[in-house]
């Protein structure tokens, strides 16, 4: 068929009567018409009927759909949160995610509480995107809690502190982690009297509040400030007096690593104070002095100085969730190693694996590199300290002691061998 507009120039099937030439242009220009509109006309048709379930053209809008259930939305939202979690890696020891959520006519409510703002403010906006979802309602308490006012910070006031996993439970295998005088800790909400403290590493506990001093932010940040006075020999009493064998003011000795200000110098004792108010004496061949907190722990020291710490503690018994000189666990003798020498390593074993360059040989291993072992559970769940020649330093069953990888050495542990899983190399080659 010929576009309308344009005359016909094919022949029709009849023939044509003599002197009718202007009449068959008209009939042919009528039958161009009347097929064009019978086109448009059967297009028409497939549009209306396209709704029923044909394809429908780019652009052209169906019939509304119906509302979304809401056990459908709330489904959608569960594995929504459940994806943004897993895709953020985020991990209960260092971040609250406790979260709920409740779906009503399509109106999404989330309640519980987070220390992150920002993985908040993503959730709210996924959830937002979800088929059906008319409103997402946000009353999710942030951390810290409003409730605490301005005293968002504390400093720990005795030697050792142990963080547990509830408030009320940080004794035994409740223990997380542990704290140790004059350390400043954030904290975000309390419980019955116990408070929930992110530590320096980022790690997450709860500490009973009669072992915590709380402070604004400017008053820690005063407690800070000065010279400062840190421990350095295993152990340090810390006196009432500047009075050899005096009385001591805590029931415990101070450890090594504790930083606390430093008030002054006098005849061969330093002068500290204490969180919570007053002042105490520790020897002066027991501690070094620094200008001011920045430059505590800021020199990075070689894999030598870091071994050296560790044998230091070599027979002290092993602690589940211990960081200090009273007791380690494998990754608290790691990770105290290298802090006090300028290194900085998250608290647990899987942890301390995601970071430093990977050593996958041991044939490769350098003194200083983290060796990993699978143990207890499947993954990185034991770590130690190499010390070459296929030695290794780690706190195990045996307390801190020294094991090998070769079968010749006499201190060989053919369990560890077995289950090597890798290294980590968290001190760089010298150039």
């Amino acid at each position: 068929m010929a576009r309308p507009g344009r005359p016909y120039r094919g022949v029709l099937p009849w023939g044509r009567a003599p002197g009718a030439r202007h009449r068959g242009r008209a009939a042919a220009t009528i039958l161009v018409l009347v097929g064009w509109v019978a086109l448009m006309l059967s297009a028409g048709v497939g549009l209306m009927m396209s709704g029923c379930g044909c394809t429908m053209p780019s652009g052209c809008a169906g019939p509304p759909a119906g509302p979304v259930p809401d056990d459908q939305i709330l489904a959608s939202a569960r594995d929504a949160l459940a994806a943004l979690v897993r895709d953020r890696r985020v991990d209960e020891r260092t971040t609250v995610w406790q979260v709920d959520v409740t779906v009503a006519q399509g109106r999404i409510t989330l309640t519980g509480k987070t220390s992150s703002p920002q993985l908040k403010e993503e959730a709210v906006g996924l959830l937002r995107r979800l088929p059906g979802v008319r409103e997402v309602a946000d009353a999710v308490r942030g951390l810290p809690d409003p409730a605490l006012g301005d005293r968002v910070r504390g400093v720990i006031r005795l030697p050792v502190v142990n963080l547990g996993d509830a408030p009320g439970q940080a004794e035994g295998k409740h223990t997380v982690t542990q704290a140790v005088l004059g350390m400043v800790v954030d904290v975000l909400e309390e419980e019955r009297g116990w408070y929930r403290v992110r530590m320096w590493d980022d790690y997450l506990g709860w500490v009973d509040g009669g072992s915590l001093v709380l402070g604004t932010r400017a008053e820690v940040d005063a407690f800070l400030a000065g010279k400062r006075a840190v421990v350095t020999a295993r152990m340090a009493p810390v006196l009432a007096a500047p009075v050899p064998g005096g009385r001591e003011v805590y029931a415990q000795q101070a450890v090594e690593g504790t930083e606390l200000p430093c008030l002054g110098e006098e005849r061969g004792w330093v002068r500290v104070g204490l969180p919570g108010g007053g002042q105490g004496f520790i020897a002066a061949s027991q501690v070094r002095v620094f200008p001011g907190h920045a430059l505590v722990f800021a020199e990075k020291r070689d894999a030598r100085a870091v071994i050296a710490t560790a044998h230091r503690y070599l027979g002290l018994p092993y602690l589940w969730g211990g960081t200090t000189g009273y007791g380690f666990d494998c990754s608290g003798l790691t990770q105290f190693a290298f802090r006090v020498n300028g290194w900085r390593l998250p608290r647990d074993a899987d942890m301390q694996y995601g970071v430093g360059t990977p050593v996958d040989d041991r044939g490769d291993l350098l003194p200083g590199d983290l060796v990993f072992f699978t143990t207890y559970k499947p993954g990185p769940s034991h770590v130690g300290i190499y010390m070459g020649g296929g030695r290794f330093i780690h706190s195990g069953s045996r307390g801190v002691a020294i094991n090998s990888l070769d079968p010749g050495d006499p201190e060989y542990s053919s369990y560890l061998s077995a289950r090597f899983l890798g290294g980590r190399r968290i001190i760089p080659l010298s150039p």
